[in-house]
């Protein structure tokens, strides 16, 4: 059942040197799994490759486990089982499933909002106002927030 319901949504004509997997083919399966939050981002490595970073929540981590077996299911699907999958990694309420230039998080709410990779990620490191004080020059007042 879960075969006939994620095969329409494959690609079995791209390019697999790049990976098993497209992002457009990862966040369909995500969306026909009922994940909500769905965000993409697009990383640079260098001025030829790009990593791309997907992060959606689960209703709860029940359902974050069985969409990492919906995503399994398609990856053997598109490898004809000659691929052994990727292992996924779990930390506390946070999977992680990770492909050639893919990385797919699933965490829950409490978890995208303690770690907050969209903004790591997607805006880059924030400077905090401590950083630019120089705390070597003892003279000059620190700033005060207001």
């Amino acid at each position: 059942r879960l075969r006939q319901r994620l095969e329409p949504l494959l690609n079995f004509q791209q390019d697999s040197s790049a990976g098993p997997f497209s992002v457009k083919e990862i966040v369909d399966i995500l969306r026909a799994e009922r994940a909500e939050d769905i965000i993409c981002i697009k990383v640079p490595i260098d001025e030829t490759q790009n990593k791309h970073i997907i992060i959606c929540t689960p209703h709860n981590m029940r359902h974050g486990e069985a969409m990492v077996l919906a995503i399994r299911k398609c990856f053997k699907l598109k490898t004809d089982n000659q691929v052994q999958p990727p292992k996924k990694a779990k930390v506390g309420r946070w999977l992680c499933y990770t492909f050639e230039d893919i990385s797919l998080h699933i965490m829950t709410r409490e978890a995208r909002l303690k770690y907050d990779l969209e903004s790591l990620w997607g805006i880059g490191w924030v400077e905090m106002l401590e950083d630019e004080v120089d705390f070597l020059n003892p003279e000059i007042p620190m700033p005060v927030a207001s």
